[in-house]
């Protein structure tokens, strides 16, 4: 078990951890990490057919299971557990990875950089922590975009708060009132790019998302990594970029997307697909999924990929 938070477990965030088929020594390290921080975590189970299934958290004083039966998507069941948490009129829902395992005082740096941003006048969206990718051994900066440049942050040129254009969902902790003014995820969206989605709807309407140097966290995203000249870069499923360029082409069509944002990103979109289909090792199912992707996202069709088409 890792070593238990420095400081008490913070009343009033309730956790919500997704979970589809893991590994069960990888989410009971993650509970042993979060459950002393946090005052309730509710495990939503993405219809798991592993041990998932029948387990039960026994050893632990705050977690509780809600199994949806079937795979709704990571959109449905983040929704699912923020519901569950703005019942208990909580102050605070902090999101999580199956796959992500936080520093022992990550969610006391969060919630006090959340305070502080709100006395001084912010609107905050959400706060998240700074993360090591575990797959690819590699610190992932949390960025912001200047023009047509993205900028990375470090914490030795940006303080231990910087403003970023948005936040991956696992480790970010949201305000109650936040998510009753924005409102919850895309469900359509199924996966990838609903964080990115939800953070821009935010800032639509006038909130801001913040990395916080303090909070840290380690992340695993994807399979097992490709390499390409001497790099490593995270890998998914061929389900997962259908998913990818789907989303991402449907949300190049939003309003509450920034126009520099669309620019970028699609060229770092087109420059990813095109290192996947170089390196990987099915390259005629991923380009068909990619091209099933595009077209779905140009004609805005959105929901769970249909298994005949898979």
């Amino acid at each position: 078990m890792l070593s238990e938070a420095i400081n008490p477990r913070q009343h009033g965030v309730h956790a919500v951890v997704v979970t589809f088929n893991p590994r069960m020594e990888a989410l009971r390290c993650l509970l042993d990490a979060l459950s002393p921080q946090v005052e309730i975590i509710t495990v939503v189970d993405n219809g798991s057919v592993n041990e998932m299934q029948t387990w039960e958290p026994e050893s632990y004083d705050n977690v509780q299971i809600h199994r949806i039966g079937t795979n709704l998507g990571i959109a449905a069941a983040h929704n699912i557990g923020i519901k569950k948490a703005l019942d208990e009129e909580v102050d605070y829902v902090l999101l999580s990875d199956q796959d992500s395992i936080p520093t022992p005082n990550m969610v006391f740096e969060l919630r006090k950089a959340a305070e502080q941003l709100t006395a001084d006048g912010q609107q905050v969206a959400a706060v998240g922590p700074f993360f090591i990718d575990d797959k690819i051994k590699k610190s992932s900066q949390l960025i912001r975009f200047q023009g047509l440049r993205l900028i990375r942050l470090f914490q030795d040129s940006d303080g231990p708060v910087a403003e970023v254009a948005y936040l991956i969902s696992s480790g970010c902790l949201i305000p109650k009132q936040t998510l009753k003014a924005v409102g919850l995820m895309n469900e359509a969206l199924f996966v990838d790019y609903v964080d990115i989605d939800w953070g821009f709807r935010a800032k639509h309407r006038g909130f801001s998302s913040f990395g916080i140097f303090k909070a840290e966290m380690r992340h695993g995203i994807g399979n097992k990594p490709i390499k390409f000249m001497g790099r490593r870069f995270s890998n998914h499923s061929p389900a997962r970029h259908y998913y990818m360029m789907r989303n991402a082409i449907w949300l190049y069509k939003q309003s509450h997307a920034p126009v520099n944002w669309k620019m970028i990103d699609s060229a770092r979109l087109a420059l990813r697909m095109c290192l996947y289909l170089v390196c990987s090792r099915n390259r005629r199912t991923d380009f068909k999924m990619m091209l099933k992707g595009l077209l779905h996202g140009s004609t805005s069709r959105l929901g769970p990929l249909p298994e005949s088409e898979a």
